[in-house]
């Protein structure tokens, strides 16, 4: 009888074991979330002056309302001076715990097209006109630092847009 009993405690004990690990991981592997590692921060003129590049993450400087760009994100943007546009794409890892729309775990990939206002040898400047905000970028060419903003607006019949609601980041 002692055998038994010996035999069924230790079986529960190694399924209690087993769960208790696989929970410990689990939970271990979500806090590893904010080590995720996106490119290194590069900004490239090519030699030639036509084409700006710039790969990274964008750092969060200030933000109101939901999260437009969460802390995990990694974006890759090209700039062409032939056509004066810069096309940006953005992947971004929203989860449950940021203030985030969607309330649950999600990966998310945005292209933007944005049009070239100023370009100097100093400075590219884009704007982008969404239906409810307006986006800019702006590329210091000499010292090699990106910023991007946002804000929200009525100018294109938005009824809902909130002029409080922005945003605004710096490549890191």
């Amino acid at each position: 009888m002692g055998c038994v009993v010996y035999s069924f405690f230790m079986k529960m004990l190694n399924k209690y074991l087993i769960v208790s690990l696989s929970i410990l991981f689990l939970l271990s592997a979500c806090s590893e979330s904010d080590k995720i590692n996106s490119p290194r921060k590069v900004v490239f003129v090519d030699e030639t002056g036509q084409y700006v590049i710039f790969e990274g993450r964008w750092k969060i400087l200030s933000e109101t309302g939901s999260t437009k760009i969460p802390k995990i994100n990694t974006v890759k943007c090209i700039c062409s001076r032939q056509t004066m546009t810069c096309n940006e794409i953005t992947s971004k890892l929203f989860l449950s715990h940021d203030k985030n729309p969607y309330i649950r775990n999600l990966l998310y990939h945005d292209t933007f097209d944005f049009k070239i206002i100023e370009w100097t040898p100093k400075l590219i400047y884009a704007k982008r006109e969404a239906p409810v905000a307006d986006e800019e970028l702006r590329i210091s060419l000499p010292d090699k630092s990106v910023e991007k903003s946002f804000r929200e607006t009525k100018a294109r019949g938005s009824e809902t847009a909130d002029a409080n609601i922005q945003g605004h980041w710096v490549l890191e």
